[in-house]
């Protein structure tokens, strides 16, 4: 079973959660390790994570039921993180499937935007990166303000950016 909740901030994403994910291991009997509660950011893998602990805490004390003592010793097992780490916890568990190394390394923003510099870099020290230096100079504009469009273009590589350049 899967849920999806979309909504502006402050509209009780998180309450909702929280409530739904109690109600699927009190009631409806999942373990913790049965459930990934995915989030965009960490700073909301945290709150929901720190949520639920505190209303299972209060489910196990106010009704001392099994079920909410369990959830609540188990409650390490869940998977509570961003789209990034469950990617990544996903690519640890089966590198060979997915064609890397078992012990690859994601980059923070920082080493992201280093090695974005880097390849830019690269580019610009090629016959094709020549000319568009050039080109962006007969428009006027300079070789830094390549990196913001690049930097989009790397955080949406999804997207295919068919473009050739004119003699």
């Amino acid at each position: 079973m899967s849920w999806l909740v979309e909504a502006s901030a402050g509209s009780g994403k998180t309450y909702s959660l929280v409530e739904r994910l109690v109600q699927a291991l009190l009631e409806e009997g999942l373990c913790p390790s049965q459930i990934a509660a995915v989030t965009f950011t960490r700073k909301a893998a945290a709150e929901l994570r720190s949520r639920l602990r505190i209303r299972l805490e209060k489910a196990a004390g106010a009704s001392g039921t099994p079920r909410a003592e369990a959830a609540l010793s188990q409650l390490d097992r869940m998977f509570v993180g961003t789209v990034h780490s469950f990617c990544a916890t996903l690519l640890r568990q089966f590198p060979v499937e997915a064609g890397i190394g078992p012990h690859f390394e994601e980059l923070d923003e920082q080493q992201d935007l280093l090695l974005q510099h880097q390849v830019l870099r690269q580019v610009v020290d090629s016959p094709d990166g020549r000319r568009v230096t050039r080109l962006l100079q007969e428009m006027g504009a300079e070789l830094a303000e390549a990196h913001a469009p690049l930097s989009w273009m790397c955080d949406h590589a999804e997207v295919d950016y068919p473009a050739s350049l004119t003699p």
